[in-house]
């Protein structure tokens, strides 16, 4: 996927099926939109681009009534790199685009994407005024030369899928809900601040995070979530709000990580919001205050106990990045060089698989030699070489030394024999695959067969 910030000095290189938004929270309307959009483009030999804006534009034409982010923009570009389209443009939105009118907007698009097709989902305007709305793009469609896709919403309950909706829920506190129409857990972030120490004198240490004043923010209270950092990913109760007992005034997310003992200061944690547990209180005393808490970690046991744990998006290698996928695993990988490329997604494939059960006894020394096509097969071949050699000799390898160019690699692994996964990978695919260059930097994504 190419990544734009820039729409003014692009040049597609292809006719493109287009479809633009905000897509804030990319939730599961905007998943089908754009996976339709995505399956439609490839079937016709076409490229499909997805054009977005950043900042909001409520938050541009109306600053005194933002209405809040579900979602940062990396995690919103994140979300939609993993439904597949070949370009993400992210337009800066501000009063000169805002002004500017419907009909030299699609002359724009048609002039720097070649698009051919426009993909906009119920209610959609754009242009000056809201002026280009359905019925005005379909008569510019036939002006310029592209036709014009009005989708229809994707209901749940009753009702359609929405943003606006979405933010109402978490703002009454129903993260449930709100889970259920974006197809994943509500999430916050943060880097974890030092605190009064309250709660390891409680026997309950928690860690601290300030929250984004511009995120949507649920009702203060008790929540039931998941804790992530690194490549750990632990139960985790949650309080959001002012402290009432100890008559706290900074607004706080306070995390108490079950069975945790380490520390997590200044550590960058995300927080997967799973349910709302109860209000904010006001405790009489003390005892009464570790009382509940002990009840609340009860909870949070008895709700998570027997489900999978969200897949934090950033693994223990640095530059190797877990992305939210349907089905199978999916993993982006960011490296300086095409060895180092190879060795990060096979350090990544198996912090993916996890090691439930390690050995002590050392493997020997085995060494990999591989010819491809190209380096898109090239990576391919050494992920399923090294997943048939661990199965094979239940062997985990903890050192890959390798040379490589773009389509041969030789590699040395070392390793240790007994390796239990707890996450079973039975190949790396093709699917979506593709290795780029942009200058030094070099870029994958990879999904795997589970």
């Amino acid at each position: 996927m190419e990544l734009y910030h820039n729409l003014d000095t692009m040049q597609a290189p292809a006719d493109t099926c287009v479809t633009i938004g905000t897509f804030d929270g990319v939730h599961r309307g905007h998943q089908s939109l754009v996976a339709r959009l995505v399956s439609h483009a490839q079937a016709s030999g076409r490229l499909s681009a997805v054009l977005t804006f950043d900042p909001h534009p409520r938050a541009v034409l109306y600053p005194d009534d933002s209405p809040g982010y579900l979602s940062t923009l990396q995690e919103r570009i994140d979300l939609l790199r993993d439904l597949g389209p070949d370009m993400v443009i992210v337009a800066p939105f501000d009063q000169q685009l805002a002004s500017m009118p419907a009909d030299a907007f699609v002359r724009l698009l048609r002039q720097r994407l070649r698009m051919v097709e426009l993909w906009v989902g119920a209610g959609f305007s754009l242009g000056r005024g809201r002026e280009g709305n359905p019925s005005r793009l379909t008569q510019l469609g036939r002006e310029l030369g592209f036709a014009m896709q009005s989708i229809s919403p994707t209901y749940d309950n009753g009702a359609p899928i929405s943003s606006t909706r979405i933010r109402q829920l978490i703002r009454r506190g129903d993260v449930a809900a709100a889970n259920q129409l974006l197809g994943r857990c509500y999430r916050l972030s943060g880097q974890v601040i030092s605190g009064d120490q309250r709660g390891r004198k409680l026997g309950f240490p928690t860690a601290n995070l300030r929250p984004d004043p511009m995120r949507v923010l649920p009702a203060d209270g008790v929540y039931v979530a998941w804790a992530a950092w690194g490549g750990s990913c632990r139960a985790s109760v949650l309080n959001i709000g002012h402290r009432p007992s100890f008559e706290g005034q900074e607004y706080l997310l306070e995390v108490h990580v079950l069975d945790y003992e380490g520390s997590l200061y200044g550590k960058e944690l995300e927080l997967h919001l799973v349910q709302h547990l109860r209000p904010e209180m006001r405790f009489a005393d003390v005892s009464a205050l570790i009382a509940q808490i002990a009840q609340d970690v009860e909870s949070t046991r008895r709700l998570l106990q027997g489900v999978a744990a969200p897949r934090a998006s950033q693994h223990q290698t640095e530059g190797v990045t877990e992305l939210e996928h349907t089905a199978d695993l999916r993993l982006r990988v960011q490296a300086g060089s095409m060895p180092e490329l190879l060795q990060k997604a096979a350090t990544g494939m198996f912090a993916l698989m996890e090691t439930a059960q390690a050995g002590t006894r050392g493997c020997a020394t085995r060494t990999v030699h591989l010819h491809a096509a190209d380096r898109e097969a090239l990576l391919v071949d050494w992920l399923n070489e090294l997943l048939y050699l661990s199965a094979k000799h239940h062997e985990h390898y903890t050192d890959l030394t390798l040379t490589a160019d773009a389509t041969s690699l030789t590699a040395t692994l070392r390793g240790y024999v007994g390796w239990v996964p707890q996450r079973e990978i039975k190949a790396a695919t093709f699917h979506g695959l593709a290795v780029e260059q942009h200058g030094s930097d070099w870029e994958a994504s990879i999904t795997f067969d589970v």
